[in-house]
């Protein structure tokens, strides 16, 4: 090969075979041209926007922007958009076909793509042949993802809601009984106040004691106090303590009740958008230019490789 091409003349052959040549030019030039132009290759337009997560969860390790990924590559979401937009009659998707689905798949994942930024935000890009589409698209996209993340959390704020009512009326419930054990030993043995009561009952009876003109009927009074307080004071003083203890529980799970209530109805916004989406008025595919370009440097090339080559046998047979 390497003698061949330094017995030739290159230029010397494309100079014989101008007119073939210049033919060949013009001909994949016309060719490419036609096949790349919007009557044969629809031209497709994209909408892109940049979004930081927000409002997000911690479910497990994943970064806001992978959890982002996750859902923005969820079935709910493509299956929205295919309803809503009738993608299988926009991308030409015979309703026939077995293999519609993965046809029809196939083609949003080529059009609709989610990419990571080394800043920890997501680019979401789509293409499509309208301007128009792909713009309503990429909007909708991103209301959608909105609305299927509060579901999600509305979700489970419903059930940490339906936890903590059931928590608030089992302590009501207990603060019930316990006030009314606590109101029947106020009543039959008239306790008000444990440590107080003992401290003023004890003083007054070592004061009794101490007085020769105290009557026995206030002695026995006394007495009768004494052993009430003895025999139901302590069971008295725990029922309080427990009945405070269940009151703060109480207060702490109508507080997170209240809470997770007014977090239900919050409007909120999962994403923040940096780049907004617009309606392009530039195709990006296909590149006509490059299109032409490789199709006359290839065909150039392979009809300089056959004239070379027939001249090369043209010179042996006439050698010969």
């Amino acid at each position: 090969m390497k003698k061949y091409f330094e017995n030739d003349d290159l230029l010397s052959i494309a100079w014989r075979w101008k007119k073939p040549l210049l033919i060949v030019f013009i001909a994949s030039a016309v060719i490419s041209l036609i096949i790349s132009s919007p009557a044969i290759i629809a031209p497709k337009y994209k909408s892109f926007a940049i979004v930081y997560p927000s409002n997000l969860s911690t479910y497990s390790e994943e970064s806001y922007s992978e959890q982002m990924l996750q859902l923005l590559e969820s079935d709910v979401i493509r299956t929205n958009l295919v309803e809503e937009f009738s993608l299988q009659n926009h991308y030409n998707i015979d309703a026939d076909d077995p293999h519609r689905v993965d046809k029809l798949y196939k083609m949003y994942s080529e059009n609709v793509t989610f990419n990571k930024t080394k800043f920890e935000s997501v680019e979401i890009k789509v293409v499509d042949i309208s301007p128009d589409t792909a713009f309503h698209m990429l909007n909708r996209l991103i209301d959608i993802y909105n609305a299927q993340v509060k579901l999600i959390q509305d979700d489970q704020t419903k059930e940490a809601i339906k936890t903590l009512e059931i928590m608030v009326n089992i302590k009501e419930q207990e603060m019930d009984t316990l006030e009314k054990k606590i109101d029947f030993l106020r009543e039959e043995y008239g306790l008000l106040d444990y440590k107080s009561q003992v401290k003023n009952i004890t003083k007054a009876y070592y004061k009794m004691l101490s007085s020769p003109n105290s009557g026995a009927d206030k002695m026995k009074k006394v007495k009768k106090e004494l052993e009430q307080l003895k025999l139901k004071g302590s069971e008295f003083e725990r029922l309080v303590s427990l009945l405070k203890n269940v009151r703060v529980e109480y207060t702490g799970y109508k507080n997170q009740y209240e809470q997770q209530f007014k977090e239900l109805q919050r409007k909120k916004k999962y994403t923040n958008v940096v780049v907004n989406g617009y309606r392009s008025d530039k195709k990006v595919y296909p590149i006509r230019w490059l299109i032409v370009s490789l199709s006359v440097i290839s065909s150039m090339l392979l009809a300089f490789g056959l004239i070379s080559f027939m001249d090369r046998i043209n010179s042996l047979d006439k050698g010969a």
